[in-house]
């Protein structure tokens, strides 16, 4: 497994291969393709050629940040050595980024994505309504990477 910091070839790789589990925010990714793809805000997982997922952290404002991740079909391979890489770089970036706070909407019904968000320590603050771009609700979850 190979880990890169993220470019915007990576997003624009990822989105073209993602799980069909990719829900809701691939959109606004893709629009805001210039702030996801920041100098090390994000890393790339890579493993025999192929791009297994991208992540990322998306500042709202200095100290605050949105966790972000596209899962693409090839991470069914790897998904547990995914999530302890992931584990590690998330807090990684979230320190170099000086982040005190960060955050993550996760749609309602994604099994997985919940469970990564509790793997990487984040506690469920609660529920948003009606949230998704499809109006679909989501929950938040956040973690205090400074405390």
């Amino acid at each position: 497994m190979r880990v890169e910091y993220l470019t915007r070839a990576h997003i624009l790789d990822a989105a073209a291969q993602r799980s069909p589990t990719v829900i809701g925010s691939l959109d606004i990714i893709l629009r805001a393709l210039d702030v996801y793809s920041l100098p090390k805000h994000g890393v790339a997982y890579l493993d025999g050629g192929e791009i297994h997922a991208v992540a990322g952290i998306v500042p709202l404002w200095e100290g605050v940040g949105e966790a972000w991740a596209i899962p693409t079909k090839h991470i069914g391979k790897r998904k547990i050595v995914i999530g302890r890489h992931f584990k590690n770089t998330f807090h990684m970036v979230a320190n170099d980024l000086k982040m005190r706070r960060v955050q993550a909407a996760v749609k309602v019904g994604y099994k997985e994505a919940h469970n990564l968000a509790r793997f990487v320590g984040m506690t469920e603050e609660g529920l948003m309504k009606k949230y998704g771009p499809d109006g679909a609700d989501y929950m938040r979850y956040a973690i205090w990477p400074t405390q």
